[in-house]
C-alpha cells in the first residue's frame, strides 16, 4: 500500500503522486459537492449570475492576458498529506484554474488573485464589486449596470471564496509578494522611515485602493493624466502586483517629496516617465490619488503573510520605525530573537493532565525573574509568564526600576492610551521601552510554542525555516496581552486543552481569533462545561486548521498513540491538505460516529484469582499489526474525520477522536510503585476474566459492520495487549464499560485505580 502512481481520471490531482488509499479520498475531497477545487465552476456560476442581471463580462483593453498566461505558467498549487505517520509534501502539483480560453474571464481572475495577495475574501469582494462594473461589465442595455447586491453578490462572493482556497496555497503569490518587496527594497529618493509613513496602522485607505483601480481598468486614452501620484505605500504595492499580472500599470522606483519634483514627475509632459504610471509621493507638495473614492473611513483587514520563525521581527516590527523615529528597530529585532533563544531553551514539551490541562514545565529554576521590578513589568502581561523572563530581563531591564522611563505605571499608561487611539503624552524614552518589553514578550512566546511545531521534512529542514502567517499589525494590538496571558496560563499548569489549541493555530496559520472562538463556543467549549476536559465526546471538537495557505493537524491525527501528550503537538506544512476533509471555515474536526455495540460474551463461573501480564517477547499479536489511519467519515459526515483501523488491509473498526482522547484522559495510570508488578491477586468473587481481541479483529459481515464490546454490570476484564502500541489503543477505543485503567508497566497500579468502585460496576484492566 505505500506504492504512488499518478492516476488517470482523477480531476485536478492527475499530475499528483499520492498513495493507493488516498487517491479516491483525496480526488472526492477536491471535487465534491463541499470539495475546495470549485474556482472554475464558481467562474462560470459568477458569469451565469452576471448574465441574467443583463450585463456580459468583458476584459480591460488595459490587460494583457498573452502576458499574464505566461506568468501564471511559473507557479503551481502545493498540496500536503497526511500518512504515515507524518505531514508530507505531495509529489507533484495540483491542476489550477487560473487560465482561460476567455479575455474577460481571465481579468478578473488576474484582478482577484492580485487582490487576495494583500487583503482578505471580505475585502476582495468589495473592491470587485466596485471595479466591475466600473470597467470589466458591458450592459446589454445602455447604462443600465447591475448592482452587486443579492444573488450576484452572494455569486460574486462563492467565486472569490473558490479563487481563494487555490491561490492561498499556489506558490505564485510568493512570487508576486517577493516582487512587491523587492520593488520597494528599492525605492529611492526618500528614507525607509519617510517611505514607510506613507503605510498608516489605521488602514482606512479603501478609497485610495479602488482610485488606482479604476484609473487602471480604464484604457489609456481615456486616463485623465498620463501618471498616477499617490500618498499610500498600499496603492504603490497593488500596482506592483497587477502590472506583474498582466495590467497596463506600471511604478516608478522614485520616490517625490519636493515641490520641484511633483512639477517634474507630475506636470511636465514632456518628461520621459517610460509608462512608470503610479509615482510614491512621500511629502505635501501636490495633489495626490485623484481617483479616490468611496469611503475614507471604511477600515481594511490586511490578510496575515506568511514568514519563515527567523524572519518574524522583521515582519513584525516593519512598520515601527514610521510610527516612532526614536526607535532602532535592530535592536528591538535582537531582543526579540535573543528571548526566543532564551525561551527556547527555558520549556520543556507540553503535558496533558488527567483533567485535561495544559502544563508547560521548565527545564530550571534559573529562569524564573527575582527582582521585584522585572515581575512588576512581567504582570502587565500575566502574573505567571515571569517563570521564564528571568534571562531575557537581565539583558535588557534595567534591576531597578526608579527611573519614570521604566515605571509600569507609565508603560501601561501607553499600551493604554494606544488601545483608545488617544493622543500619546508619554515621553519619548516610555514609548522606547515600551517596545522592548513587546519584543520581548513575542520573542519569548513564539520562542516557548515553537518547540510544539513539527515541520514538514522537504519544507524546513530547520525550525528557523518553518513558514508560519503573521498579521503585519501584531505589536500594535491587544492580542500580544491574550497570548502571554494563555502562556502564563500554560507555565501555571491551568490552562484548558481548546484554548491551547487556539493558541498554537493562530501562531501557525494566522487564522483570526473571533473564527476560533466562535467555533469553540458551538463545539468544544459546551465540553468543558460537561467534562472539565475542554471538550465533549459527543461534540465535534476540532484538532487542525487550513488558513492563509499552511496546514496544522494535531499529531495525535498524523501519529495516533496512547501518549495522550501528543494531542498538544502540531504538524505544519504550507500547502492545501488533500487526504483530510475540512469544513467552510477551515477547520478539521472528529465525526461524532460511534460504532454499534454488542454484549460481551462472558463464560459464567470461569473466574481467575490472579492477574497476570505476560512477556512482551510472546506476543502473538505480531503477526497481525493494526493501522489507525485518519479519514473522512463517508458514513454520516465526509466533512470530519474518524480513526478507520485496518488489519492486513481489511477495516475491523472505526473510532470517535473525541471519545478515544477522552477516554485515555480518564483511565491512563501512571505507576507509583517503587517497582512495577507483573502479577497481582484478587478475589475471586470480584469476577475477573481475560479477554483476547483476536475475536474483535475478525472480518466482520458487510451487513453488520464492526461493533464495539459493551460490558454489562458485573463484568470485569483484562485485556493483555503485550506491549503493542496500536493494539493497546484499538483496546481503549473498542470497549465500552464503567470503569477503565490502561497502564503500560503495573498492573497493580491499574487495579488498585477501580479496585474501590461499586462491586456491580463494568470494569476493563488494559496492561502491558
Amino acid at each position: 500500500m505505500d506504492l504512488t502512481f499518478n492516476v488517470p481520471n482523477a480531476g485536478p490531482l492527475i499530475s499528483v503522486s499520492l498513495k493507493v488509499l488516498s487517491v479516491r479520498t483525496a480526488t472526492h475531497l477536491a471535487t465534491g459537492v463541499y470539495g475546495w477545487w470549485k474556482a472554475r465552476g464558481r467562474t462560470l456560476s459568477f458569469i451565469e449570475s452576471i448574465s441574467a442581471s443583463e450585463a456580459t463580462l468583458v476584459g480591460s483593453t488595459s490587460f494583457n492576458p498573452s502576458l499574464y498566461r505566461q506568468k501564471r505558467s511559473h507557479g503551481c498549487v502545493q498540496g500536503l498529506v497526511v500518512d504515515s505517520g507524518s505531514l508530507e509534501c505531495a509529489p507533484g502539483h495540483v491542476e489550477a484554474t487560473s487560465v482561460s480560453n476567455d479575455v474577460g474571464v481571465d481579468c478578473l481572475r488576474a484582478l482577484t488573485t492580485g487582490l487576495l495577495c494583500l487583503y482578505d475574501v471580505g475585502l476582495t469582494c468589495t473592491i470587485l464589486a466596485d471595479i466591475l462594473p466600473f470597467g470589466l461589465l458591458q450592459p446589454d442595455q445602455e447604462d443600465q449596470l447591475p448592482e452587486f447586491t443579492g444573488p450576484l453578490r452572494t455569486s460574486l462572493t462563492e467565486f472569490v471564496t473558490a479563487v481563494a482556497a487555490e491561490e492561498d496555497c499556489n506558490t505564485f503569490r510568493k512570487i508576486l509578494l517577493h516582487r512587491a518587496a523587492t520593488c520597494q527594497t528599492s525605492l529611492t529618493g526618500a528614507t525607509t522611515k519617510e517611505i514607510l509613513q506613507c503605510d498608516p496602522l489605521g488602514d482606512q485607505e479603501l478609497h485610495l485602493v479602488l482610485g488606482v483601480l479604476r484609473w487602471m481598468v480604464l484604457p489609456r486614452y481615456k486616463r485623465t493624466s498620463c501618471c498616477y501620484p499617490t500618498r499610500s505605500l498600499k496603492v504603490w504595492t497593488t500596482a506592483v502586483i497587477m502590472h506583474e499580472l498582466g495590467f497596463e500599470i506600471s511604478v516608478s522606483l522614485e520616490c517625490v517629496k519636493s515641490t520641484s519634483e511633483y512639477a517634474r514627475f507630475v506636470l511636465d509632459p514632456d518628461f520621459p516617465l517610460n509608462y512608470q504610471d503610479v509615482i510614491l509621493v512621500t511629502a505635501s507638495v501636490g495633489q495626490t490619488d485623484s481617483m479616490l473614492h468611496g469611503n475614507p473611513a471604511q477600515p481594511m483587514t490586511i490578510r496575515p503573510q506568511l514568514t519563515a520563525i527567523g524572519g518574524l521581527p522583521y515582519l513584525a516590527l516593519r512598520r515601527l520605525e514610521a510610527l516612532d523615529l526614536s526607535v532602532d528597530r535592530e535592536r528591538l529585532v535582537e531582543i526579540w530573537q535573543t528571548s526566543f533563544q532564551y525561551a527556547e531553551k527555558a520549556v520543556q514539551l507540553p503535558m496533558l493532565s488527567r483533567k485535561g490541562m495544559v502544563t508547560l514545565n521548565t527545564t530550571s529554576e534559573d529562569t524564573k525573574v527575582l527582582r521585584e521590578g522585572h515581575k512588576r513589568l512581567s504582570r502587565l502581561w500575566s502574573q505567571h509568564l515571569g517563570r521564564i523572563l528571568r534571562p531575557a530581563m537581565n539583558d535588557y531591564v534595567p534591576g531597578s526600576l526608579d527611573v519614570e522611563d521604566w515605571s509600569p505605571e507609565n508603560i501601561q499608561r501607553y499600551f493604554d492610551q494606544r488601545e483608545k487611539g488617544e493622543e500619546m503624552f508619554e515621553g519619548q524614552e516610555v514609548r522606547t521601552n515600551s517596545y522592548k518589553l513587546v519584543a520581548i514578550i513575542l520573542g519569548t512566546i513564539y520562542g516557548a510554542c515553537v518547540k510544539t511545531l513539527i515541520s514538514v521534512t522537504s519544507q524546513a529542514s530547520q525550525q528557523e525555516f518553518l513558514e508560519v502567517a503573521l498579521r503585519p499589525d501584531l505589536i500594535y494590538s491587544p492580542t500580544v496581552f491574550r497570548w502571554a496571558k494563555i502562556l502564563g496560563q500554560a507555565l501555571e499548569g491551568i490552562l484548558e486543552l481548546y484554548v491551547w489549541k487556539d493558541l498554537i493555530f493562530e501562531l501557525a496559520t494566522g487564522v483570526a481569533a473571533d473564527r476560533l472562538l466562535n467555533a469553540q463556543f458551538l463545539t468544544e467549549r459546551l465540553g468543558s462545561e460537561n467534562d472539565g476536559m475542554g471538550f465533549s465526546s459527543e461534540e465535534p471538537a476540532i484538532f487542525g486548521v487550513q488558513a492563509n495557505g499552511i496546514f496544522a493537524v494535531s499529531d495525535f491525527v498524523v501519529n495516533p498513540s496512547c501518549r495522550i501528550d501528543n494531542v498538544l503537538r502540531f504538524h505544519v506544512g504550507t500547502g492545501r491538505i488533500l487526504n483530510l476533509p475540512v469544513d467552510e471555515r477551515g477547520f478539521l474536526r472528529s465525526s461524532g460516529t460511534k460504532m454499534l455495540s454488542r454484549d460481551l460474551n462472558t463464560n459464567p463461573g470461569n473466574y481467575i484469582d490472579v492477574l497476570r501480564t505476560q512477556p512482551v517477547s510472546h506476543n502473538p499479536l505480531r503477526d497481525g499489526p493494526l493501522r489507525f489511519d485518519a479519514e473522512p467519515d463517508w458514513r454520516e459526515n465526509p466533512r470530519s474525520i474518524l480513526f478507520n483501523i485496518r488489519s492486513g488491509g481489511v477495516t475491523v473498526g472505526w473510532f470517535n477522536l473525541t471519545l478515544l482522547l477522552s477516554r485515555l484522559l480518564e483511565s491512563t495510570v501512571t505507576c507509583q510503585c517503587s517497582k512495577p508488578q507483573q502479577t497481582i491477586n484478587v478475589p475471586r468473587s470480584e469476577k475477573w476474566q481475560i479477554h483476547t481481541l483476536a475475536r474483535s479483529l475478525r472480518p466482520y459481515p458487510s451487513w453488520e459492520g464492526p461493533t464495539s464490546t459493551r460490558l454489562k454490570d458485573e463484568d470485569k476484564i483484562m485485556i493483555d495487549v503485550y506491549g503493542d502500541e496500536m493494539h493497546r489503543l484499538y483496546a481503549v477505543g473498542l470497549v465500552e464499560c464503567r470503569k477503565m485503567a490502561i497502564c503500560k508497566t503495573c498492573i497493580h497500579c491499574a487495579y488498585q485505580s477501580i479496585r474501590y468502585r461499586e462491586r456491580k460496576e463494568s470494569a476493563a484492566l488494559i496492561v502491558n
